[in-house]
């Protein structure tokens, strides 16, 4: 069934376009959710999200809904352009907004550290003041994490600094992993892009030539081992001694 009047096409933007969107502009900055492999629930969840729109979009434009709709055709027709001008609001813009907002607030250095303080906070209540057994029962319920992976797991907290990945035929391919370098996350393929390929020698330590000065690639579906070396002072002259004979 398709909508026949401007009324019918406001529900469905309202019920199923903000939390589509909201989802895409999240998606944009985190990547895919393991959760969302499925359609069904990527529609459930933007119906529920759109839900919670709908409801703060009525509380604060529901008197000017309902005098629109009370309106003939032809005063409906001489108030198009701020129609279409809250429909690209509430349907587009608002939610994309609301979730770059919500994702940069949540992942800054002081909404961390406010956790952070939030959780030890209450972890010294549960202690000092509720008591020890209460305590204990607590401290058993883990927390989930929702990396999807080890891989996303181990590449969240990689620092720049060198990084060598044994194949499983025993060869060895290594380099300098700067800011610059890649490592593709849930659901695509494993696979790293290193900012400067280095020599390797066949016991795995680094040679003193570049192999690679342009970038190297590398598919680690099938890598048996994968090693990361933070960069250090000596790290860091030796990495520019070795780039400078290179060249």
């Amino acid at each position: 069934m398709f909508p026949t009047t401007w009324l019918q096409v406001a529900v469905i933007l309202a019920a199923v376009i903000p939390g589509f969107v909201h989802q895409l502009s999240r998606r944009a900055l985190t990547g895919p959710a393991p959760d969302e492999a499925t359609v069904s629930v990527r529609v459930l969840r933007s119906i529920a999200i759109s839900a919670v729109y709908a409801t703060v979009y009525a509380f604060f434009l529901g008197p000017w809904a309902v005098d629109l709709s009370q309106k003939t055709p032809a005063e409906v027709a001489e108030q198009v352009r701020t129609i279409a001008f809250m429909t690209l609001a509430t349907a587009l813009v608002i939610p994309w907004a609301v979730a770059w907002v919500m994702f940069r607030v949540g992942t800054s250095s002081n909404a961390q550290k406010f956790r952070k303080r939030t959780l030890d906070r209450t972890e010294h209540i549960l202690e000092h003041r509720v008591g020890g057994r209460l305590h204990g029962w607590v401290n058993l319920r883990s927390t989930y994490d929702p990396t999807p992976t080890a891989w996303d797991f181990a590449f969240v907290a990689t620092a720049i600094g060198w990084v060598r990945v044994l194949t499983k035929d025993g060869q060895w391919i290594g380099g300098f992993y700067g800011p610059e370098s890649h490592a593709t996350t849930y659901p695509e393929p494993r696979q790293l892009f290193i900012q400067v390929g280095q020599e390797m020698k066949a016991d795995g330590t680094f040679g003193s030539e570049v192999s690679a000065p342009g970038g190297l690639w590398v598919n680690c579906e099938d890598a048996v081992l994968v090693d990361f070396t933070p960069e250090t002072g000596e790290t860091r002259s030796e990495r520019e001694e070795g780039t400078d004979a290179s060249i």
